[in-house]
């Protein structure tokens, strides 16, 4: 016997804003930021403890991903990185940071891994999204889109200053 779901997931309750959103004749497109001032202005959206703390460590998390340094060549590198790891006996896999100056190999294999899984997701998406709206608009010349990224990650390789003859 399946248990009924007796919460909606805080993603569930936060898709439901953005449909009452729409419904309420609000500004469409619209910014996640309009609908967020909407959903508390409503009522909709409320915060416990937890989800204060949840909303800090995501705004920890953002800044350390804008952590920059430069490398000897120039390039800026991110110099804080996160991997999916399941440390000792707990069960669950949780997102840990660590700074790439002193990383160990493992954790950066590790976060590399992640990362990539991530990359191929939003490929998938974006080529779902491709194939919807182009057998949903048959009269319009169909998007193509390449998922092969060496050209693109050779030019960002390629020197950007450029010593020409004066």
């Amino acid at each position: 016997m399946r248990r009924k779901k007796v919460r909606a997931t805080l993603a569930e309750q936060n898709q439901k804003s953005v449909l009452l959103y729409r419904e309420s004749g609000q500004p469409w497109p619209a910014t996640a930021r309009q609908i967020a001032n909407w959903a508390i202005n409503e009522g909709l959206w409320t915060q416990e403890f937890s989800a204060k703390v949840s909303a800090c460590a995501r705004e920890i998390a953002d800044a350390m991903r804008q952590e920059y340094i430069l490398d000897s060549d120039g390039n800026h590198v991110r110099s804080k990185i996160c991997a999916k790891l399941r440390l000792r006996d707990d069960d669950e896999q949780k997102m840990f940071w660590n700074d790439l100056k002193d990383v160990p190999r493992e954790f950066l294999v590790s976060s590399l891994q992640d990362r990539r899984k991530q990359v191929v997701g939003e490929c998938r998406q974006m080529q779902l999204q491709q194939k919807f709206f182009n057998k949903h608009n048959p009269s319009q010349e169909p998007i193509q889109t390449s998922f092969d990224f060496r050209d693109d990650l050779a030019e960002m390789d390629m020197p950007k200053d450029y010593q020409g003859a004066a």
